[in-house]
Formats: C-alpha cells, structure tokens, sequence
C-alpha cells in the first residue's frame, strides 16, 4: 500500500490526482502515447483585452468574457 501511495504522490506532479487515481485502480499498466481523435481548436485574440480587463471587476469580466463566448457558441453552432 505504501507503494501505491508514493507511486500516486509522485505521478500526480505531472497528472491530475484523479487520473492517477484511475490509473492505478484500473490495474493497467502506463504506455507512453495516446489517442488518435478529431477535433477542432479556436483560437482568439481579443483586441484590448488586458486594459479593458484592468478596469473590470472579475465579476464584470466573467460576464464580458461569457456574453463573447455565448456569441462565438452560437456563430459554431449555426455553420
């Protein structure tokens, strides 16, 4: 148990504890690689963005930065 323990504290420096976790319950062993998938990235530069978020309080911000999202949501889903 000991084993399993340190092994978990040492790993979830580079994982996050719950996967580690998963990880070690699951019995299977660690292989370097991964998963072929599709998927789609966006990426945004919103012009201003550090002054106009220095003047904001973070719930202001909050608000700001989902009323854009919510926008750009509803542009990805309409194409």
């Amino acid at each position: 148990m000991k084993c399993h323990k340190d092994g978990l504290k040492k790993f979830s420096k580079y994982l996050p504890v719950n996967i580690v976790r998963q990880l070690f319950e699951s019995g299977e062993s660690g292989k370097v690689g991964g998963k072929v998938k599709e998927v789609t990235l966006f990426f945004s530069d919103l012009e201003n963005f550090s002054s106009v978020a220095e003047k904001l309080s973070p719930e202001k911000l909050s608000n700001y930065l989902n009323e854009y999202f919510n926008i750009l949501l509803n542009c990805m889903d309409n194409n």
